[in-house]
């Protein structure tokens, strides 16, 4: 089935609901915990679907989650910035003190 659907609101979609007909998942662009709370929310069962409350903290925690790799990626890239400008640093500082040895070196001649 298409996941593009142009009878939305009627009954033949509803009775494709109700058959169990669900639009196919693009697994590799949704997330794994939409995908995971959109398949249980599809579950025939009520009393297997999640509540509001689970569906609050699973979009909380999964917030947090992407907030903390974002955090973690920007960390890292800061560190490596750092890494970069020591290591310029470090060649700057031997730059000046070669230069310094060469100037007094043609002072004192």
């Amino acid at each position: 089935m298409s996941t593009k659907i142009n009878n939305k609101y009627d009954s033949v979609l509803a009775l494709n609901i109700c058959n169990g007909i669900r639009p196919e998942i693009n697994e590799q662009e949704a997330p794994k915990f939409y995908i995971n709370l959109m398949t249980n929310c599809w579950d025939s069962d009520p009393d297997k679907r999640p509540s509001a409350i689970e569906i609050e903290k699973l979009f909380n925690d999964s917030f947090v989650l992407i907030k903390m790799k974002k955090l973690r990626s920007r960390l890292k890239k800061q560190k490596n910035i750092e890494e970069q400008i020591s290591y310029l640093l470090e060649i700057a500082n031997q730059f000046i003190h070669k230069l310094v040895i060469l100037l007094d070196y043609s002072i004192n001649l």
